[in-house]
């Protein structure tokens, strides 16, 4: 996903989702909750909006991977410009959420946490959409923050840098020098991810700082050589 290889990301989650037995899904095996979302994540990561609307809905023990699923399919309805179908389904994960115990691990992390998350994400976007950008920023400010507090762990608890979102809604709003702070802070996370280099690119565009856009375009030709999608912005 970070180099932008939407197919192969797929054919990984794919097969990483087959891996896990019937028989350990459920409430004792939350943890492998994360590994049968893996294709939603890899969709909502490439905005393929069609194809989350086409997953089946997840078996009834998985109560982490629900929240993921309305999650995605929010996600979808919202950047399709069908906000009353995206408030159910972010009414919907709110329900799953607050019905998900502190004891409900996902790796590291709770699933009312990762959840939350997931929740800002979402009402972030919507926000978004009705061209509330300092709501919208507001909302994935506090997303950043709950993501920094996560453990340590592999893959991460959270699948994605918050950030790449943050920093393409700053710029939305007319905020291209405090997007630059933050894509610098994901740079130093995750050092030479596109996403944060083309987003970095575009903040310095609008900061009028010629010189080092060009000299961060070049790193994110770089990181982004071996792509099958082109990238517009920090997120799809």
């Amino acid at each position: 996903m970070f180099q932008g290889r939407s197919e192969a990301a797929m054919a990984g989650a794919r097969e990483v989702q087959s891996k896990i037995p019937v028989d350990m899904q459920g409430n004792a095996f939350a943890a492998f909750e994360t590994f049968l979302s893996q294709p939603l994540y890899v969709m909502v990561r490439f905005g393929q909006w069609d194809e989350i609307l086409q997953e089946p809905a997840p078996a009834a023990g998985n109560r982490f991977m629900q929240g993921v699923w309305h999650y995605a399919r929010g996600m979808a309805f919202s950047q399709t410009n069908k906000a009353q179908k995206a408030r159910r389904e972010l009414n919907a994960l709110r329900r799953t959420r607050d019905n998900v115990g502190d004891d409900y691990f996902i790796g590291f992390g709770t699933a009312p946490t990762l959840l939350t998350i997931a929740e800002l994400l979402l009402a972030g976007d919507m926000a978004a959409q009705k061209d509330d950008f300092d709501g919208a920023i507001a909302l994935l400010s506090r997303a950043v923050r709950l993501e920094d507090s996560l453990l340590y762990n592999e893959p991460p608890d959270w699948y994605f840098p918050t950030r790449h979102v943050l920093g393409a809604l700053l710029l939305a709003g007319g905020y291209a020098g405090e997007a630059q702070v933050v894509y610098w802070e994901d740079l130093r996370k995750n050092p030479g991810n596109g996403y944060s280099l083309m987003g970095l690119y575009q903040a310095q565009q609008a900061a009028g700082d010629e010189a080092a856009a060009a000299a961060t375009r070049a790193r994110f030709e770089a990181a982004w050589a071996a792509a099958d999608v082109q990238l517009r912005s920090s997120r799809f």
